[in-house]
This record gives C-alpha cells, sequence and structure tokens, in this order.
C-alpha cells in the first residue's frame, strides 16, 4: 500500500546542516505533510547520519554516487569531464529525477532544494499538480532545457507553451502526485534526456 507523501532532499556531504534546517523548518511548520524524509546523498558520514536520525523517525537515506548518475545516464567518464553544467552543480542535481520513480511508493512526492529556509507552513504544496514547479530567475539549466521540452512536446504530454528566451526551470520546488500521466515514463526519460 503506498503512503501518503514523500519530501525530497538532495545534498552533497558537506551540506548535512542545510538538511537539518530543511527538516527542522518541516517539522516546526508543517509537521503533519511528510509520511517520510527522504535524503539523496553521495556519502554522508555515520555522525552526520545519525544526527539528522534524530530529527525524525521517518527520515531515509539513498545513496547517490557519481557512478549512479553515469550508470543512468550512459554518459561516458569524458563527456562528464567535459560538461561545465556538471562541473558547477554536481551530479547529485539530478538525484531530483529519481522523485517520478518514488511514485511507486507515494502518492504525492514534494522535492525542495536543501538551501531553502522554511518559513511557514507549506502544507498547501499539495494542491497543486499534478506535476508542478517553481521557475526561478536565473536560467541556470537553460543550455540543456530546450531539448528535453522540445522532445516532451512532441510526445503526449500536455503542451506546454515553449519560449527561447523564458526562464528555465531552476527546480528549488518539484510537486508530482501519482496521477501525473507520465508516471511510467518520465524518470528514464529525463535521464536518457541528460546530455551534454
Amino acid at each position: 500500500m503506498k503512503k501518503d507523501t514523500a519530501i525530497v532532499l538532495t545534498a552533497t556531504s558537506d551540506l548535512a546542516f542545510s538538511i537539518a534546517n530543511v527538516i527542522i523548518g518541516l517539522h516546526r511548520h508543517s509537521p503533519a505533510l511528510a509520511s517520510d524524509v527522504i535524503i539523496y546523498h553521495d556519502g554522508f558520514s555515520k555522525t552526520d547520519m545519525a544526527l539528522l536520525k534524530k530529527l525524525g523517525q521517518n527520515i531515509r537515506f539513498k545513496k547517490y554516487t557519481f557512478e549512479i548518475f553515469q550508470k543512468k545516464t550512459s554518459l561516458t567518464e569524458k563527456e562528464c569531464d567535459e560538461w561545465n553544467s556538471l562541473k558547477k552543480y554536481s551530479h547529485i542535481s539530478f538525484a531530483r529525477y529519481e522523485i517520478f520513480d518514488l511514485l511507486k511508493e507515494y502518492h504525492t512526492v514534494i522535492y525542495l532544494d536543501a538551501d531553502i529556509l522554511i518559513q511557514d507552513d507549506i502544507s498547501s504544496l499539495k494542491h497543486y499538480g499534478p506535476l508542478a514547479c517553481l521557475m526561478d530567475v536565473e536560467p541556470a539549466f537553460h543550455q540543456f532545457a530546450p531539448d528535453a521540452l522540445r522532445t516532451l512536446l512532441d510526445s503526449d504530454f500536455p503542451q506546454i507553451p515553449f519560449d527561447e528566451n523564458m526562464l528555465a526551470d531552476n527546480s528549488d520546488f518539484i510537486f508530482v502526485h501519482d496521477t501525473f500521466k507520465g508516471l511510467g515514463r518520465f524518470h528514464d526519460i529525463l535521464y536518457n534526456l541528460t546530455t551534454v
């Protein structure tokens, strides 16, 4: 049986303090929102994981190493070495793709960036969807978003107006519900579209 809601966070090993801050904000302002908090990481220490676990029994850890990313994308080591965005943002940025696979276990999955500060109840986020994301003011991922969007527009997904000059999805927040039409395929589609 599926659980209701998972909150997903991703972080490199040096950002455990930031993850703790988000979890504290969740517990303070939206204590009933998450069935589980799932943290994708690339190597938290046992000490950091033990300290984070003290913040709530519903916290789960999933390792997401560079090798896992590379296998899922089929990118060569040379391609990864030459990819400027990967150097700037880290492979852990792509762990957010895993939210679509988590819909096998949860009705709702909410991805939150590790550097946000929760200052109020965010339970109303569950009213968006079945797929919603925040559009940021910095087009950080713009260089590979256009091709990905064009491919999706040519598929049977709902039509999204596309403008070359629009701001790119920086994905500080992504909400997806298991009624999302692309549920069975979107996880793999995103990894297949991830190219240099």
